[in-house]
């Protein structure tokens, strides 16, 4: 892998991660009172995912489709030898990649809080795992 496509893969981790953290600010909020809106709550695990298999693909050199939809980059992630089945409930959160930043009907969250934020712990840890030892 090239220097280039590796600074790449970490720099859109990076961004993932700005998400995740986003994802941790909400359970804070919640605890003095404040409710981040399912949308919101969403839209960030949504973007740390679809980011997190970017930057994957990436460090992979796997070329991928401009896309936000999870169930299509999971599918390329394993068609390049990765078991990712264990994240396929995050498929799911496609739908707060667009459709709810434009309008007010938002659907209710595929799972709980707690459980999507796991999800998104687990494959954040396999991604930087997989990056350190592409160095």
């Amino acid at each position: 892998m090239s220097p280039a496509d590796l600074a790449w893969a970490w720099r859109m981790f990076r961004a993932a991660e700005r998400n995740v953290h986003q994802l941790h600010a909400a359970f804070k909020l919640e605890e003095i009172g404040y409710l981040t809106h399912d949308a919101e709550f969403g839209y960030a695990v949504q973007q740390a995912t679809e980011k997190m298999l970017k930057a994957r693909l990436t460090a992979q050199e796997v070329a991928f489709p401009l896309t936000q939809d999870l169930r299509l980059l999971l599918d390329t992630v394993a068609q390049a030898g990765e078991n990712v089945e264990k994240y396929r409930p995050l498929e799911s959160f496609t739908q707060f990649a667009l459709g709810v930043r434009y309008t007010d009907e938002v659907p209710e969250l595929p799972t709980e809080r707690e459980e999507a934020l796991a999800f998104v712990e687990s494959l954040a840890a396999a991604v930087r795992g997989s990056l350190e030892s592409d160095e």
